[in-house]
Order: C-alpha cells, then structure tokens, then sequence
C-alpha cells in the first residue's frame, strides 16, 4: 500500500480545522484507506450506513454487518454511524472531531446522508450525498477528494488530491452544487483508468436517448 499526496492532508491540518476526505466510492477505498492512515498515525472518524457490511436487513443490520466493522474499527478512533430519523447527530460528532483537529473520511455515495444533488459525469447523472461539501463549510476544514484503487503494479494506491475549494459569496446550495460537481469531475480519469473498480456504475443514470421515454 502507498500513501500518495499525503502533503495535502497535512497542509490541511495545519490550519487548525482537521480535514475532511471525501472518499471517492471505489471497491477498495474501506479497508486499505483506513489501514494506511492507520499506520501514518492519523486519528480518523469515519461516516458509515448502518447497511455497511453484508446485509441490509433488519436482522443484518442489527447482528452480521457487526462482523465486517469489527477489523476496519481497529483502525479508526471511531465509526459514526448515520441515522437517518437523526441526522444531526453524525454531522455533531463530526463536527467535534473536525474541531480537535482530526480527520472525518465520508464516502461521496448515496447511503450515508438522505439530501443528494445530482451531477454530471460522463454525460450521465449520479446521485452524491451533500453531507462532506456541507460540513466542510459549517466548519472551515478542507474538503479534499481521495481516491483509493488497487493498481496491478504498484498494489493499492490511496491518493488524496488537493482541496476542493467552495465558492466564496455563494448560497450554501450552490457552494455543495459546485463542490459535488468538481468532485465528479475529479473522479473521471479515475474510473476511466479503472472503471471495474467503481461502486457507482449501478447508480450512474445515462440521459434519454432522443425519442427515447426512459433513461437507461
């Protein structure tokens, strides 16, 4: 495993703020991302769906998904898990860490937040959480974009990119609209490099044809 761009984190936390990593939804971004921060000694949170793990069922959620967080938890200072009947209570504990100047690593999917924005990439739309560019503009913490992929080469690469920047003078639905979209477009040379490795085929909504009633 190789860190790649970990100066940006670490001008990131220099400012006092911690940093948020708006994990793009890779297969391999869970263990590797987590393990490899783990060892650089950085305290990270992570926002998770109570449907992590194996099952989205009620008896899954409750019971089998534990199995699957148990190793990733030896690897963070905590793992907040996102409810929807209360969503404050995540961006809370987020904002907490964020404020004792660590790191909050979120998935850029739809299962972890119930407001979304819909951007462009590849002439297609695809769904995105507001909840990382949102806390990234209650609390001032860069919002920085990673990326995690398994190369055949050089084995999994976590690379974190430089801050996305939110628009100064700008309403707090266009600074998300903007964030998400910058996210996305980020996000292309990755999936075109290694488009087997991304989770968000299956959301991704290609346009109607013309004549066409329906998207694919």
């Amino acid at each position: 495993m190789v860190l790649e761009g970990e100066a940006h984190l670490q001008a990131a936390l220099t400012q006092g703020k911690g940093a948020i990593l708006w994990l793009a939804p890779f297969v391999f971004n869970n263990g590797p991302t987590k393990i490899i921060l783990h060892r650089k000694g950085y305290r990270v949170s992570h926002l998770s769906s109570p449907q992590h793990g194996f099952s989205d069922t009620e008896f899954g959620v409750a019971f089998v998904n534990r199995i699957r967080c148990i190793p990733e938890e030896r690897h963070l200072v905590q793992r907040i898990v996102y409810d929807r009947a209360s969503p404050s209570t995540a961006m809370r504990r987020m904002m907490r860490a964020l404020k004792d100047g660590e790191v909050v690593s979120i998935v850029a999917s739809g299962t972890e937040g119930t407001e979304m924005v819909k951007g462009l990439v590849f002439d297609g739309r695809l769904s995105v959480a507001v909840g990382a560019p949102r806390l990234a503009g209650l609390t001032g913490a860069p919002l920085l974009p990673a990326f995690t992929v398994r190369d055949p080469q050089a084995g999994f690469r976590i690379v974190i990119e430089p801050p996305i920047p939110l628009q100064s003078g700008a309403s707090t639905d266009e600074r998300v609209a903007a964030a998400i979209a910058e996210f996305l477009r980020r996000s292309e040379p990755w999936v075109r490099q290694y488009p087997g490795q991304w989770r968000a085929w299956s959301k991704w909504k290609r346009p109607p044809r013309p004549g066409s009633t329906s998207a694919a």
